[in-house]
C-alpha cells in the first residue's frame, strides 16, 4: 500500500512539473528570479531616521528597510508638501519599509546610532554619519594645520582584520612578522582621530615631557568630552608644535616615533621624501629619542618593583614611578609566557630558566605577577594548594582606574598545570636561595662544611645506575632531554591541545621569545617542538 502511494505521488510530481520545466526551463526551480535577489538584497538595507521638530518635543524613530543613509536623504530631497504630512507613508510609497521604533512618548531608553535626521519645521536633512566624517575632517585639519599648538589623540577602528594591532607593542608586532622595520604598515586608515586638545594645557618644556603628561591625563583624569578608552599602546598621539607635526606610538615602554604615519596623515608624496628618508630613519630607528648606546641601555634597566596602586601614586605625586613600573610589570609578565612556550615539550620544563628572567626583572616583580595570577584564578584547581597558600599571603588590593583592574593586565596566561610548575620552580631557585643568602650573611659556616650539599647532590641519581637495561632501554626516549632539576607536569588529557596551541604560537613567526633568557645556541637545540615534531 505504501509503495502504491508512493508511485501515485511521484507520478503526480512528474505530470505538475515537467510541463514547467518545459516552458520556462529549468532555472524556474534552481535559481531565483533576479528580481527576488534585487528584492532580498534591497530588504538587507536599513537606516535609522529621526523625524522630529527644532526643541524635540515631537519626535519619531524610524527603522527604514530596503534604503540605505544616502537614499533616504535623496527621497526626504524630492518630497513635496504634501508628502511631509507622513513621511512614512511616503517613503514606503517609494518601496522602503519603515516601523516605528520609538517617538516622545517611549518609556523605554534605549541607544541607537541614527543615520539621517529630517527637522520638520526647518525642514533641514542631515546625514549624521557624513556630518560626523566632515567634522572629524574639520577637527583633523585644525590639528594638522591650525595656528595654535595641538594635540590629538589617535585609536584604531573597531574592525576585526585589526585585531593583530590593537594594544600590541612594536617589539611584538615586528617579532610576529607584522610589521616591517620602518613601520609603515601603522597608516591613518587604520585609525580614527577620538580627541583633539590645546597643548597649551598640557605640562611640560620638553616633548617627551609633554608626552609623558598626556599619558598620565588621559589615564587618570580623562577630560569631560573624551569618549576614547584610556590611552594604552597602540594609540598614536600626534603633536603639532611651532607648524611642525610629530606622531608618536605608544609603546610597551616610551613613544615611538612614527615618521611614515605622519607623511601619510599629511599627504605628502612618496617621491617627495626619498630624498630625505634615510635621514629620517637615522634620526627615528624606532624611538622617540635616540640616545648614546650606553645611556639606550641605562634606560631599559628595570626600575624597581613599585607595588602601590595607581591612586595611591596619584595621592603620592608618584605617578612617574608608577606608570614606569607598570610598563615593565606588563614586559616581565610577556618574558614569562614566551619562556614558557619556548621551555616546555609537553612533559618537561627546563630548569635554568627562570634565574635570567629574575635577574633581568627582579625576584620581588615576578613574585607580585605570579602571586597575582594565582590570586585571580584561585578558583582554578590546576595551580596545587602549597603555591595557592604561598600567594595568599601577598597582599594584592585592586587597583581600579575607571571600574577596571589594572592588575588583571597582568595574569599569566600560560596553561595553569605548566605555571604551576614554573611558580614551584621559581620559589625553589629564587626565593629559597634569597632567604639562604640572607641567612648566610648573619651566620658564616665552615669553608669545610659547604662542599657537603653539592656531594650528597650528586649521590642521588647514583641508584639509577643499577637500573636492568631493559629499563634504561624503556625511560631512554622519555628522559633523553631531562636534565637534572627539570619539573616533570602532567598535563593528563590536556597535554595535545596545549602542545598545539604552543606550537602554534610558536610557528606564528616566534623563533624565540624575544626577552633574552636563552643563549642562541641553547634556544636553537631546546626548543620544545624539534621532539614533538
Amino acid at each position: 500500500v505504501v509503495l502504491s502511494v508512493f508511485c501515485h505521488f511521484c507520478s503526480l510530481l512528474i505530470l505538475l512539473i515537467i510541463p514547467q520545466i518545459l516552458e520556462n526551463g529549468l532555472s524556474t526551480f534552481f535559481i531565483p528570479h533576479q528580481r527576488d535577489r534585487e528584492m532580498m538584497q534591497e530588504q538587507e538595507k536599513e537606516s535609522l531616521l529621526l523625524i522630529q521638530n527644532s526643541d524635540l518635543s515631537e519626535y519619531s524613530l524610524l527603522s527604514v528597510r530596503g534604503m540605505d543613509a544616502a537614499e533616504v536623504v535623496e527621497a526626504l530631497s524630492a518630497m513635496n508638501e504634501d508628502d511631509r504630512l507622513s513621511v512614512a507613508a511616503y517613503l514606503e510609497s517609494r518601496g522602503a519599509w519603515t516601523t516605528e521604533v520609538a517617538n516622545e512618548q517611549t518609556r523605554e531608553v534605549r541607544e541607537y546610532h541614527l543615520d539621517v535626521r529630517y527637522n520638520t519645521d526647518t525642514n533641514e536633512i542631515t546625514d549624521i554619519k557624513a556630518a560626523i566624517e566632515k567634522n572629524r575632517a574639520d577637527r583633523e585639519a585644525q590639528l594638522l594645520h591650525g595656528d595654535t599648538d595641538k594635540y590629538g589623540i589617535y585609536q584604531l577602528k573597531d574592525d576585526p582584520g585589526l585585531r593583530d594591532f590593537h594594544f600590541a607593542g612594536t617589539a611584538e608586532l615586528l617579532k610576529r612578522g607584522i610589521l616591517s622595520d620602518d613601520f609603515r604598515e601603522i597608516q591613518p586608515g587604520n585609525y580614527n582621530l577620538v580627541y583633539a586638545g590645546e597643548l597649551s594645557d598640557i605640562h611640560g618644556q620638553s616633548q617627551m615631557e609633554k608626552l609623558n603628561a598626556i599619558y598620565e591625563k588621559f589615564n587618570i583624569d580623562h577630560p569631560a568630552d573624551y569618549r576614547g578608552h584610556s590611552l594604552s599602546v597602540s594609540d598614536i598621539v600626534v603633536l603639532h608644535e611651532d607648524g611642525e607635526n610629530s606622531a608618536h606610538f605608544v609603546d610597551s615602554y616610551g613613544f615611538t616615533k612614527l615618521p611614515e604615519f605622519m607623511r601619510a596623515l599629511d599627504g605628502v608624496k612618496e617621491q617627495d621624501t626619498q630624498k630625505t628618508e634615510p635621514e629620517e630613519k637615522k634620526e627615528t630607528s624606532g624611538h622617540d629619542v635616540q640616545k648614546p648606546e650606553a645611556e639606550q641601555t641605562e634606560q631599559k634597566t628595570c626600575p624597581d618593583f613599585y607595588g602601590h596602586t595607581l591612586r595611591y601614586a596619584a595621592d603620592h605625586g608618584e605617578v612617574d614611578r608608577y606608570m614606569e613600573s607598570h610598563k615593565f610589570d606588563r614586559e616581565c609578565k610577556e618574558a614569562i609566557e614566551g619562556t614558557i612556550r619556548q621551555n616546555f615539550d609537553g612533559m618537561h620544563l627546563k630548569h635554568d630558566i627562570v634565574k635570567p628572567l629574575a635577574e633581568k626583572y627582579g625576584a620581588e616583580r615576578m613574585a607580585f605577577i605570579l602571586a597575582n595570577t594565582i590570586q585571580q584564578k584561585s578558583w582554578d584547581g590546576r595551580f596545587s594548594r602549597d603555591n595557592k597558600a604561598w600567594a595568599s599571603e601577598f597582599s594584592i588590593p585592586e587597583n581600579l582606574v575607571h571600574g577596571i583592574d589594572m592588575n588583571r593586565e597582568l595574569i599569566v596566561s600560560s596553561h595553569p598545570a605548566v605555571l604551576d610548575g614554573f611558580i614551584g620552580m621559581f620559589r625553589r631557585e629564587v626565593l629559597e636561595q634569597e632567604k639562604e643568602m640572607s641567612v648566610g650573611q648573619d651566620i658564616q659556616k665552615p669553608e669545610a662544611e659547604q662542599p657537603e650539599p653539592e656531594q650528597a647532590e650528586t649521590e642521588r641519581p647514583e641508584p639509577q645506575t643499577e637500573q636492568s637495561g631493559a629499563e634504561k632501554s624503556a625511560r631512554a626516549p622519555e628522559s633523553e632531554d631531562l636534565d637534572e632539576g627539570d619539573e616533570i607536569i602532567d598535563l593528563g588529557d590536556e597535554k595535545d591541545k596545549v602542545l598545539a596551541q604552543m606550537k602554534q604560537s610558536l610557528e606564528g613567526g616566534q623563533e624565540t621569545s624575544g626577552h633574552d633568557v636563552q643563549k642562541p645556541e641553547q634556544a636553537e637545540t631546546e626548543l620544545a617542538f624539534q621532539i614533538a615534531d
